[in-house]
């Protein structure tokens, strides 16, 4: 029980980029050797730039800003919600403080104080019309 599992410490080896020296990794739709952020994206310019075709490298580096453009907005809008979450718990804490503080009764009975007191209406009195004739 007190002896260590293994004679060494073991640690990871990895490659600073993928292993390609087998052909059948590369499928049509496996498209994460074109991310922006990839391990070997200056092979994989280097082979775009020896194949001298200009529309397959046009289309690579517009399937590089468009990823780069969703990830920026999925960090916008983990913002926006980290800003939305901590708004919602600033506003349960003020309303808290409210209802403790008893603002709203404290601030109603000020209100009736506001209310002009209801003024006794002039009665007017205007002469009704001459009735019309009732046909037989």
């Amino acid at each position: 029980m007190v002896r260590p599992i293994y004679e060494q410490e073991l640690h990871t080896n990895p490659h600073p980029a993928p292993n390609f020296s087998e052909p059948r990794q590369f499928c049509d739709d496996a498209l994460q050797v074109f991310h922006y952020n990839h391990g070997s994206r200056a092979l994989v310019d280097q082979a775009l730039a020896q194949l001298g075709d200009i529309g397959l490298e046009g289309e690579v580096t517009r399937y590089r800003f468009l990823m780069e453009e969703r990830d920026n907005l999925a960090l916008h809008h983990q913002r926006i919600d980290q800003e939305d979450l901590t708004n919602n718990n600033a506003i349960i804490q003020t309303g808290r403080f409210l209802a403790n503080a008893r603002g709203t009764s404290q601030v109603g009975t000020t209100l009736f104080t506001f209310i002009l007191p209801e003024r006794q209406s002039t009665h007017i009195t205007t002469e009704s019309p001459k009735p019309l004739p009732i046909p037989p």
